[in-house]
């Protein structure tokens, strides 16, 4: 499916980008119900995602089989970066698919603000293409959630907290 078929779906809303980073261990999760959340990196180990975002489709195939057998996860939508080693077509009938665009310069944000078909920015990792999807999506304000790039008290991400309470 083509990313495009996504934006514009949840305008005027509060739309939470979370990823397993320090914070994730300390954030109350119950005042995230309701959201429109989109997971990073394994985030989706920690609470029910409408969508999870990752550049690599290993990520999707290994951890698929896992979240279809969870009901709290089984419809979150997967959007993938397209590679040319995983042969993903843009029209794909089970992901959502993007080209990404990074620029020589590394500083250039012409696709974070432009919009250019099938393309989501993607210079500086998944949270900026997250950031990027969350804005064409139309959201009203974007929450950072497990995004730190730091620590907190020696750990760097959030995965020794587990389940969705």
């Amino acid at each position: 499916m083509r990313i495009d078929q996504l934006y514009n779906r949840h305008c005027g809303e509060e739309i939470v980008i979370i990823g397993t980073g320090a914070s994730c261990r300390v954030t109350p999760f119950a005042c995230l119900r309701g959201k429109i959340i989109i997971g990073i990196n394994q985030a989706w180990r920690h609470m029910p995602v409408q969508y999870a975002i990752a550049f690599k489709l290993h990520n999707y195939e290994y951890h698929k089989p896992v979240m279809n057998a969870d009901l709290a996860h089984r419809d979150t939508k997967w959007i993938i970066k397209q590679a040319p080693w995983y042969k993903l077509e843009l029209d794909d009938p089970d992901l959502y698919v993007f080209k990404g665009y990074e620029s020589k310069r590394g500083s250039d944000m012409c696709c974070f603000f432009k919009h250019i078909p099938d393309t989501l920015y993607s210079a500086g990792g998944v949270q900026n293409s997250a950031i990027n999807l969350a804005v064409r999506m139309g959201a009203a304000s974007i929450i950072l959630v497990g995004n730190d790039m730091c620590s907190l008290d020696g750990e760097h991400h959030g995965h020794v907290r587990t389940g969705y309470k």
